[in-house]
């Protein structure tokens, strides 16, 4: 029976040695594994249970250093902080609009907080028992809208039911208590709302310098002669590289320097075969061109626009597997003309819808013309002088909007319409 007792002790103490090597992340799921490993990190009354928590949250960057707040223990603490989780309710996962409300200790989207809280308007009347609940403020409707004082429903249920059965002697104690625990609330919040925004500076600045020194050692490996491995040019484009600054905290904890060699690895011999490889394939596409005899302007002009030109349909999409002469003459070559001629035609048809705009401007410009003239009247070259300018205005709007897809004037919505429809994605 002792030598039981023994074992039992001696595995709960390895398991809280493990523990203290474990993320919060890596806990949480260790305590969905099975009923006992739920009972050992679970307990809201264990001592011990709440240092393995907090010692996983102290040894993890990505977690404040600082207690958590009154009325969680350290579990709940690190399971609000874990952003990456999501709504806390509805499980709802990578949208902007969830956040940590600390005035409520929830984590939580606006969807699920508007459902859960009671929101009254500044200036309106606060119910008595009601005054003493902490509460966080809102603009419902715009940074022009009214502001709202915005109370967690369960906790107005709550007082209104402990208010209710207080004698008048005993309320007016109760809400001087309840004052002053809202006012605790509220430094608090203000605290951990600026403290928030410093983790994540720091979070930021520490995988920037993980990724660079992983840059560095990469970029430093040579051969036995001396010479570097790898172009640092060819480094910087990988889109890994931007791309694990990313990923979620929990995510990125797990990426170590052999992971993140191995994916840039891959994408680096990729970009290093397509930098060979993909320029013959183009050269073989123009030599085709020049004999098309759909090869004429202004079609040219828009082939390099083309979605089959810039992104041709390699075999199985390997850019080492050359084209045969009669995919090239038979497919590729008449797919990239007729898209070189369809945009010949949108682009026409776009003109043409701006010169229309410009002409429907310039006539109201010249109604109020012929009405200041009628009016005051000015002398016709002053006028004249203003419709040109604002022609020559237009025709830069016109200009500017081929490149950037912005045009600065509220268009008729049949006009509109049809600029959206001929608008082209390459065009951006």
């Amino acid at each position: 029976m002792n030598t039981c007792e023994n074992y039992s002790t001696s595995s709960i103490q390895i398991f809280i040695i493990i523990c203290s090597h474990l993320t919060p992340w890596d806990l949480l799921s260790l305590l969905k594994t099975c009923h006992k490993f739920h009972d050992y990190l679970y307990s809201t009354i264990s001592s011990t249970t709440q240092l393995i928590w907090k010692t996983s949250r102290l040894n993890t960057i990505f977690f404040p250093k600082i207690p958590p707040p009154s009325g969680l223990n350290e579990r709940e603490y690190c399971c609000i902080l874990m952003i990456e989780k999501g709504c806390q309710f509805c499980g709802r996962k990578g949208s902007r609009d969830v956040r940590i409300y600390w005035t409520f200790r929830v984590r939580s989207c606006w969807d699920c907080l508007m459902n859960r809280t009671i929101c009254i308007e500044s200036g309106n009347e606060i119910p008595e028992y009601a005054s003493g609940l902490p509460f966080t403020k809102f603009r419902l409707n715009g940074m022009y809208g009214s502001e709202y004082m915005v109370f967690w429903a369960d906790s107005i249920k709550r007082s209104k039911n402990e208010f209710d059965n207080l004698s008048k002697i005993e309320r007016f104690e109760w809400l001087k208590n309840s004052k002053q625990k809202a006012k605790e609330i509220e430094i608090d919040t203000i605290y951990r709302e600026e403290l928030d925004q410093k983790l994540y500076d720091l979070t930021l600045y520490h995988k920037k310098c993980q990724i660079f020194l992983y840059y560095e050692l990469l970029a430093s490996e040579s051969n036995s002669n001396g010479k570097l491995l790898y172009n640092r040019y060819l480094l910087d484009i990988c889109p890994f590289l931007n791309e694990v600054m990313l990923l979620p905290n929990h995510l990125f904890a797990q990426i170590d320097y052999d992971r993140w060699k191995n994916k840039m690895l891959e994408e680096y011999r990729i970009i290093e075969m397509e930098r060979r490889i993909i320029p013959k394939r183009y050269n073989q596409i123009k030599e085709r061109l020049v004999y098309s005899p759909l090869y004429k302007r202004p079609a040219i002009y828009w082939i390099p626009y083309c979605p089959s030109y810039k992104s041709p349909p390699y075999h199985n999409n390997d850019a080492r597997i050359p084209w045969d002469d009669k995919f090239l003459d038979k497919v590729l070559v008449p797919t990239i003309m007729k898209e070189a001629i369809l945009c010949v035609k949108q682009a026409e048809d776009a003109v043409f819808v701006l010169k229309l705009i410009e002409d429907i401007l310039c006539m109201r410009i010249k109604s109020v013309r012929d009405a200041l003239m009628y009016e005051l009247g000015c002398e016709d070259i002053y006028i004249e002088l203003d419709i040109k300018t604002v022609r020559n205005f237009l025709k830069t709007c016109s200009n500017h909007w081929f490149w950037h897809g912005i045009y600065p004037y509220k268009l008729p919505d049949d006009l509109a319409i049809v600029l959206a429809n001929r608008r082209l994605i390459w065009w951006n």
